[in-house]
């Protein structure tokens, strides 16, 4: 798993780019769907995601060659409520085995990826 996320300015510069690799991409899959499955309430998720987590379903769904060789148009609000989505899947799920057998993997894995995108996001 690399920890490093790419992620660049809009060539308009309205908003970013995000190119995750395939690894990225299964993993922000699975967690928003753990995610989904842990806080099944839209108005709480609505609540800790903003206006943006609704969106990060049909964002991740994109195809992986698709996305890695052009990348996905996210807004900065998109991204903020990717990380902030890993973030709080750490919290509420605290054990490593319960967290594996729900998202298809490993703790440090989704830790290094929400601290790459608060790094490439903060790095623009």
């Amino acid at each position: 798993m690399r920890a490093r996320v790419r992620i660049r300015r809009a060539d308009d510069g309205a908003g970013w780019v995000l190119s995750p690799g395939s690894d990225q991409l299964a993993l922000l899959r699975r967690c928003t769907d753990a995610f989904r499955t842990e806080m099944p309430d839209r108005a709480q998720r609505d609540f800790v995601l903003g206006e943006h987590g609704e969106s990060l379903p049909a964002l991740f769904a994109a195809d992986p060659a698709a996305a890695a060789d052009a990348g996905l148009p996210v807004t900065e609000g998109a991204l903020r409520a990717a990380h902030t989505l890993l973030v709080t899947l750490l919290a509420l799920i605290p054990s490593e085995r319960a967290f594996v057998e729900r998202t298809g993997h490993y703790r440090d894995h989704v830790t290094a990826v929400a601290y790459g995108i608060r790094r490439a996001a903060s790095a623009q």
